[in-house]
Formats: structure tokens, sequence, C-alpha cells
């Protein structure tokens, strides 16, 4: 492509359904997301965090709309998708799932404990770090009801709790 939305200066990455494209300005390659002078593990975490979530926004409720080529894809009266019937139904359980967790999460915020940080904990708080935010709870429940994309803390604690490494790496203590 020679046009693109943004500057390349821009540090920002975005995912454009219709094109199914993502664009990585190299503006990205800059704090906190990214710095020659930091340890590997924390430019991977913050570059890695905001280039993955954009890569799956190509598989979220709107990009599962467009096929391969950014064309609306199986379009019915209930709506257009990539999926088939099953995934479609695993989708619609699984996003119940994470409004579940969520729920849960927003009620346990406080947590105070000590940790010695080593290189893999590092890179898992780099990664929440990267999406780190402050809203007040309206703000929170206007993203919730008409916003895109889920509260950043969601992007965050719901996307790695399940990750094996993530609880060997915390020493989190499996049902």
């Amino acid at each position: 492509r020679s046009k693109f939305l943004l500057s390349p200066a821009t540090a920002a990455v975005w995912y454009q359904p219709e094109r199914n494209s993502i664009t990585i300005p190299l503006g990205i390659l800059t704090p906190p997301y990214y710095d020659s002078k930091y340890p590997q593990q924390i430019n991977y975490a913050g570059a890695g965090a905001v280039i993955g979530h954009e890569y799956w926004r190509g598989f979220d409720d709107e990009g599962a709309q467009f096929d391969w080529e950014g064309r609306l894809a199986d379009c019915s009266f209930s709506g257009c998708s990539i999926l088939d019937t099953p995934s479609q139904q695993g989708f619609n359980d699984m996003a119940e799932s994470v409004y579940d967790q969520f729920m849960l999460q927003y009620t346990l915020r406080n947590n105070n404990e000590l940790w010695i940080f080593d290189q893999r904990v590092i890179f898992w708080m780099s990664y929440g770090a990267s999406m780190c935010t402050k809203m007040t709870d309206e703000r929170l429940k206007d993203q919730l009801t008409t916003g895109t994309q889920a509260p950043s803390s969601c992007q965050v604690n719901q996307a790695i709790q399940d990750i094996p490494q993530f609880g060997e790496d915390f020493m989190c203590k499996y049902k």
C-alpha cells in the first residue's frame, strides 16, 4: 500500500476489517511499548501486546463479519460472519464467559501483595502496563454499552488469566 490512515510516526497500531489489514507504523517502536535500552521481555510484551491485540481484532465480533479479502461474508438476516453455526455458538459462549470473568474481576480490584520480580514476571507486568488506563465508572459503563472494545483491564486480566505460563510464573493454584 502507498496510502495509510495516519503518519508513520503515529504510536498506534490498527486493524481494518474491510482490508483485512493490520497497520504497524514505526512510531509504535517508542516508549512505553519499545526502547532499545529496555530489557527484551519488556519490548516483546509492550509492542507484542499492542500488535497482538490488533491481530485478534480480525476475529472479534466485528472482524468475523469480513472474509480474507475484506468483503462482508455470508450475510443473512441475522448478520454476517465467516463462522459456521457451531463456531458462532462457541464464540457467543466464550463472549459470555469473558463478560462473567470481567464482572468478577471488577469486584476484586484491590490486591496489595509484595512480589520479587523475575524476567518472566516483568514480561507480564509490561504487557499489563501497555494497556494501563484510568477511567471513571461512568466512562466504563459507556464503553461497556456502546464501545467496540473491551475495557483495557479486561483486555489484560481476562486475556492472560487462562494462559498456563502466566499462572506458572505467578505461582497460581488452578482448580
